[in-house]
């Protein structure tokens, strides 16, 4: 009898383990599912941080919808002419001149996409109050680079391509006091 109530007791602990330890992987998966998605937000961290009101928040939104339009366009241009590239790898002689034209290309369009990025920020900016542009200017290198920053394949406010982006500050990027 005393064999059988110490089995009773190992079992129950040994279930009573097992739902603690199913209780944290769920809490721990929740946890992770919101940091992903908080980092997936750009637009929404910048509406937040820098406190825009309807009128700038509708008007940085329109922004918003252009650049991804002009961003995607040339990575659809980028892509296209990656193929391209790497396609040479399959030729008996690979051309260098030609391998070169489209290396400088595809480097002129990323030129082009980090331009675009900028102006992007950069009328953002003007439609902050100067309180807000401050404010901006001590976030935008942390918003870039909760991003991934603009680069190749990336650009600002584009939703990221999977788990390549790393997840927010703990309590968003550090902020100087005035």
């Amino acid at each position: 009898m005393n064999s059988l109530f110490r089995n009773k007791i190992l079992a129950a602990v040994v279930i009573f383990l097992l739902v603690a330890n199913i209780v944290t992987i769920i809490v721990f998966w929740i946890g992770m599912k919101k940091d992903r998605a908080a980092a997936q937000q750009p637009s929404a961290y910048i509406i937040k941080e820098l406190s825009f009101n309807d009128n700038q928040q509708e008007q940085y939104m329109q922004m918003v919808k252009r650049h991804r339009a002009q961003a995607r366009q040339i990575q659809e241009q980028v892509r296209t002419i990656k193929d391209s590239f790497f396609d040479l790898l399959g030729s008996k002689n690979i051309d260098a001149t030609l391998s070169k034209n489209l290396a400088s290309k595809i480097s002129s369009l990323n030129r082009e996409l980090d331009l675009v990025t900028f102006d992007h920020f950069k009328d953002l900016r003007k439609i902050c109050t100067p309180d807000q542009q401050r404010k901006f200017d001590k976030i935008i290198k942390d918003v870039l680079r909760m991003m991934g920053g603009p680069g190749p394949g990336r650009h600002a406010d584009s939703p990221p391509r999977g788990d390549d982006m790393p997840p927010p500050p703990p309590h968003g990027p550090p902020h100087d006091s005035d």
